[in-house]
């Protein structure tokens, strides 16, 4: 797969409660339509319509909410307190559209903040191990 080919708007996220999608803003960016694909256990994908909820641009984080009857299951949360330095994670992108990307991480560090200029930042997250692809 040539990865310059893929679209910068497709991307991933995951489903925050039956009717909504979490996912960065910049695959979201000014797009006229949102759709989400789901995949079951089985690997069986289907597409739905979905709509912006919220979007942070500081913290580029968006939610989407699956339109009509759609529902999906959520996942599991947990409580970030309880994480720890060393711990293992499981990291589950869609880098440059490359479906069903996993990669295994440690938690490398806890209440990490940077500066993200004009006196903006990011503040709090958790450190991996994990690569960080640019925007393309």
């Amino acid at each position: 797969m040539d990865v310059r080919e893929v679209s910068s708007k497709t991307g991933d996220g995951f489903v925050w409660d039956e009717h909504n999608v979490v996912t960065s803003n910049h695959v979201i960016g000014i797009a006229p339509a949102v759709r989400v694909t789901l995949v079951d256990a089985d690997g069986n994908s289907m597409t739905h319509k979905a709509s912006m909820r919220v979007r942070n641009t500081d913290k580029d984080i968006a939610v989407v909410k699956l339109e009509g009857n759609t529902t999906a299951p959520a996942v599991e949360r947990a409580l970030s307190s309880e994480l720890r330095v060393g711990q293992t994670a499981i990291a589950i992108g869609n880098p440059f559209g490359l479906d069903y990307t996993v990669t295994k991480v440690i938690v490398s560090g806890l209440g990490r903040s940077i500066g993200v200029g004009a006196g903006a930042g990011l503040f709090n997250m958790t450190q991996t191990d994990a690569s960080i692809y640019p925007e393309t």
